[in-house]
């Protein structure tokens, strides 16, 4: 079946339709449905990605977009971009520019608090990852007497 259902072609069964334009009887009524539908998915999904975090931490430590960049191995139109979606995504603007630099914003300092954890425990994950890799695994356990 094909149908226009709100933004997209929908090129599937009824079933298929019905589970994405939540309560759809016909395909002729999936065309309102649809859109208050994406609405609220986008209000319920998470404000800031995984890679928006680390993009952020990259600005935050290097001043420039073009040094985040560099830092994370990716061009620099990828680095505004997803700064883009991730301030749009948040509803505030993490940096401002002044004098040929990006400054955090009072919100992106408070923010980076926050990422500085994440950080942590990522660097945390990756070092009990390299310990099961090289095998060392198992726990020790210590005992002592006291001296008298």
């Amino acid at each position: 079946m094909k149908r226009n259902c709100g933004r997209k072609l929908v090129r599937q069964s009824p079933k298929l339709v019905r589970a994405q334009c939540e309560t759809v009887v016909h395909l002729d009524d999936c065309d309102g449905k649809l859109g208050a539908y994406m609405a609220s998915r986008s209000r319920n999904r998470a404000p800031m990605r995984l890679r928006h975090v680390e993009i952020f931490h990259a600005i935050k430590r290097s001043g420039s977009i073009s040094r985040a960049a560099e830092l994370l191995f990716i061009r620099q139109p990828a680095v505004s971009q997803a700064l883009k979606q991730a301030e749009a995504r948040l509803g505030f603007r993490l940096f401002k520019l002044e004098r040929g630099r990006l400054q955090p914003t009072p919100e992106a300092e408070m923010l980076a608090e926050a990422v500085e954890k994440v950080f942590q425990e990522v660097d945390a994950l990756q070092q009990v990852a390299l310990n099961l890799q090289r095998g060392a695994t198992g726990r020790m356990r210590i005992g002592c007497l006291p001296a008298f």
